[in-house]
C-alpha cells in the first residue's frame, strides 16, 4: 500500500488536511495588501518566502469565525502558489492513501472545496481540492456578482486537453552565499534539512563535512565553495543529487530553500562565458538575473575525488515479496549523537514543534507539559535521559515530539530528529537483553547500522 504524507490544520471542531508534497512552506503572517472588489475569503496580497500570492482566510472559506493572526500555509501548483491562513497548523501525520474516501462527482457538486474524507485516530478530516485553490477555481460560491479575483463570478469554462503547465519547467529556488541560484527539479532526488554536519579531517575546502541522511553517511559539498570560493553562509539545507554509479548520492548545501516555482522556457537562456557548474541562467518576472545551477556540472571537475570520499555503505540483499506479519515497522530518530527507534505501531502523531511548559523539579518522569493543539500532555525528553542537564527547558525551546501511548495515557516524547519510517524484515530484529543508554527491547539494523528500538513503558521511573 502506498503512503501519504498529510499536513493539518484545525479550524474550530473541523479538521482539514492537505498533502505535504504540495506544502512550499509554513511561515508567520505578515503585513498584507488589500486589493478591493476582492472575494470574502480573499484578503489581499502578502509577500511569503520570496513571492508575491493572494492570501485567503480558511475560515471564510467554510462560514466559520477566525481570528486575526494564525499561520500561513504557502501550496502551490501549476496555476500558481497561494497563502492559506490558518489559526494553526495541528500536526503532520501518514496514513495509507487507500484510506481516503474521494467524493464523487454529484458530492464535489455540494462540497466544490473538498477532495475526499478520510478518519484519523478516531478524528474525521477532510481534504481540501488545492487544484481548486490555484487553478483560478471559485473560492467563494456565494459572491457577490462582480467579484474578479481568482476567477470568482467567472463563467464555467469547456474542458481542454492542453497542459497548464506546457512551457514552463519547474525550479528550486535556493540561497546560496546571500545569493539567488535555482536547480531544476529533475536534478535533485530530495531535499532535507540539516540539523548538524560533521567536519571531516583533510577533506577539500569544498567539502563542509558529512551529514546523516536517514541513518547513512553522505558527503555535503559546500555550493558556495564550488561557485567560486565565496564565504558560505549559514548551510541549513541539503540538496541530494545522483553522484556515479551504484546508488550513491551527494548532498549540495545551501543557506535556504526559498520556494519552488516554474518558469517558461523562453525566460532561460545560455551563458556566453560559463562558470564551473552553472551555464545557463533565468530572468525572473521581477526582471532579475538568476543562475541555473547543473549539479552534474558542478561536480564534474572533483567526480573521481569526490567519490573517494563517499563512505562506502553496504549493498542491501535485493527486496522479496514479505508478509506483514514478516516485517516490523519502526520510525527512526536522532536524540544528540545517538539514534534510536520506536515501533510505529506505538505512535499516534508526529509533530514537527511544540510550545513547552517546564515541570516543577519534583515532578517524577516528566519534563515539562506541551501543546499540541487539542489537548495539553506531559512529555520525556528524551534528550535529558542521553544528555542530562540540571537546567528547566529553555522557553524558546520548541523540539519536534513523538506522541504516544506510555502506560495508558498520551504522551510525548522530545528529540532532536525525526528521520524516517523503516521495514524492517524479523533476521534483522534482534531481542536485546539491556541496553547502555536507554531502555530497549530490540536492536534494528538499518541501511548498515545497528539501532536500539525503545521499550517505551520503561521510559518512566518505577514508584
Amino acid at each position: 500500500m502506498s503512503r501519504l504524507d498529510l499536513l493539518c490544520a484545525r479550524l474550530g471542531d473541523q479538521h482539514f488536511a492537505v498533502p505535504l508534497e504540495r506544502v512550499i512552506g509554513i511561515v508567520e503572517c505578515s503585513p498584507l495588501t488589500p486589493l478591493p472588489f476582492s472575494p470574502p475569503s480573499f484578503e489581499g496580497l502578502v509577500q511569503a518566502m520570496g513571492q508575491v500570492v493572494p492570501q485567503v482566510r480558511l475560515g471564510n472559506l467554510f462560514g466559520e469565525p477566525q481570528a486575526e493572526g494564525g499561520v500561513l500555509v504557502l501550496i502551490t501548483d501549476m496555476g500558481g502558489s497561494i497563502a492559506l491562513r490558518v489559526p494553526q497548523v495541528s500536526a503532520m501525520i501518514q496514513i495509507e492513501a487507500e484510506s481516503v474516501q474521494m467524493l464523487s462527482e454529484e458530492e464535489r457538486i455540494v462540497a466544490p472545496l473538498f477532495a475526499g474524507h478520510f478518519t484519523y485516530q478516531d478524528q474525521p478530516y477532510s481534504v481540501l481540492d488545492l487544484d481548486r485553490f490555484t487553478s483560478g477555481g471559485t473560492l467563494d460560491p456565494g459572491g457577490e456578482t462582480g467579484s474578479v479575483i481568482l476567477g470568482s463570478g467567472l463563467p464555467a469554462q469547456a474542458p481542454t486537453d492542453q497542459d497548464p503547465g506546457l512551457g514552463h519547467q519547474p525550479f528550486i529556488l535556493v540561497e546560496v552565499a546571500g545569493e539567488p541560484y535555482v536547480l531544476r527539479t529533475e536534478d535533485v532526488i530530495e531535499m532535507v534539512a540539516v540539523a548538524e554536519i560533521r567536519p571531516t579531517p583533510h577533506a577539500p575546502e569544498w567539502v563542509a563535512g558529512l551529514i546523516d541522511l536517514r541513518g547513512a553517511p553522505a558527503v555535503a559539498v559546500s555550493i558556495a565553495r564550488r561557485l567560486g570560493g565565496e564565504e558560505p553562509g549559514r548551510q541549513a539545507v541539503a540538496l541530494i543529487v545522483p553522484h556515479g554509479a551504484e546508488g550513491q548520492v551527494v548532498a549540495l548545501l545551501a543557506d535556504r530553500a526559498v520556494a519552488i516555482d516554474r518558469f517558461p522556457v523562453e525566460a532561460i537562456h545560455s551563458m556566453t562565458e560559463a562558470r564551473a557548474g552553472v551555464e545557463s541562467y533565468l530572468i525572473s518576472p521581477q526582471k532579475s538575473i538568476i543562475g541555473i545551477i547543473a549539479p552534474s556540472k558542478l561536480l564534474a571537475e572533483v567526480g573521481d575525488e569526490l567519490s573517494a570520499l563517499i563512505p562506502h555503505v553496504e549493498a542491501q540483499p535485493e527486496e522479496r515479496d514479505l508478509a506483514p506479519e514478516d516485517i516490523q515497522r519502526i520510525l527512526t530518530l536522532r536524540v544528540g549523537e545517538e539514534l534510536c527507534a520506536i515501533p510505529l505501531e506505538r505512535i499516534t502523531r508526529i509533530l514537527a514543534s511544540v510550545q513547552l511548559t517546564p515541570l516543577p523539579s519534583e515532578a517524577r518522569g516528566f519534563d515539562a507539559l506541551a501543546d499540541v493543539g487539542d489537548a495539553v500532555v506531559p512529555v520525556i525528553d528524551l534528550r535529558r535521559q542521553i544528555a542530562p542537564s540540571p537546567t528547566q527547558p529553555r522557553e524558546d525551546d520548541q523540539p519536534p515530539c513523538v506522541l504516544t501511548t506510555i502506560e495508558g495515557a498520551i504522551s510525548g516524547l522530545l528529540v532532536d530528529q525525526v528521520l524516517s519510517i523503516e521495514d524492517v524484515t524479523l533476521e534483522r530484529y534482534e531481542t536485546i537483553e539491556e541496553a547502555p543508554v536507554l531502555p530497549a527491547s530490540h536492536r534494528a539494523y538499518v541501511h548498515g547500522r545497528s539501532i536500539p528500538v525503545l521499550t517505551l513503558d520503561r521510559l518512566l521511573p518505577k514508584i
